[in-house]
């Protein structure tokens, strides 16, 4: 062992040779953590910006899903507007009077929406204005595609069966002036079967009223609306 006169110096001697290599020790290990930890933060930084933790599984980031909509809008004219009267559980955005190419807009209204099934009744205001199947059947068909573009179900009213022994009118029926034919003259009633054969090979479900089933002539009554509200069950399930 070193006298304790020159123990200093052996000491100082030791140390100086082995604290630059303790202190490198130290450093390396120091680096070594810090870069641990640095891989940690940076991963777990990475994960949460992938996968934000209120994020829906599978949603895109910055998108909602679309709220389910109604099960069934319909649109329209007055066999349209009307059917809400016989049956509640319908959004309906039918509108007396209209014609067919009026009716195309209703269609982008009903869409927005995002109802699964979207009812179609066009033709009879055409009809009654004199004008041909050919031009209303392309309406109705670009109704069709708009409806199947946007990812709902078509359905299409076939235009009521027009004649002379449909039921009338209570009027009518007590004698106060009304014929057994239709209260509105429909100069192209003629072209109906050519325009249900029309609509026909659109190949989508299809809606038929009874025929003559009328509280005037031309606007459907109970009975038809009940046989509708069943077929439009029975496809809508």
């Amino acid at each position: 062992l070193p006298s304790f006169g020159g123990g200093w110096h052996w000491v100082l001697g030791n140390l100086s040779r082995k604290v630059p290599r303790l202190l490198v020790l130290a450093a390396v290990a120091l680096v070594v953590a810090m870069a641990g930890t640095i891989t940690g933060l940076l991963s777990r930084t990475t994960a949460s910006q992938a996968s934000p933790p209120n994020a829906a599984a599978g949603a895109p980031l910055g998108s909602a899903a679309p709220k389910p909509g109604p099960p069934v809008v319909v649109v329209g004219d007055s066999h349209a507007w009307q059917w809400a009267l016989h049956n509640a559980a319908l959004v309906d955005l039918g509108v007396p009077g209209i014609t067919s190419k009026q009716i195309l807009p209703h269609v982008t209204e009903a869409l927005a929406l995002h109802p699964r099934t979207v009812v179609v009744s066009a033709g009879t205001n055409d009809l009654v204005q004199g004008v041909g199947w050919a031009p209303v059947a392309s309406n109705i068909e670009a109704m069709v595609n708009q409806i199947k573009a946007a990812g709902a179900q078509p359905v299409v009213l076939l235009i009521p069966d027009f004649h002379a022994g449909m039921k009338t009118a209570v009027w009518a029926q007590m004698g106060l002036g009304f014929g057994s034919a239709a209260v509105v003259p429909m100069p192209h009633a003629d072209q109906i079967p050519a325009l249900n054969t029309a609509i026909r090979a659109l190949g989508v479900p299809l809606l038929q009223a009874p025929a003559g089933e009328t509280f005037d002539g031309v606007h459907l009554d109970g009975a038809a609306y009940a046989s509708l509200n069943q077929q439009l069950a029975d496809l809508t399930g």
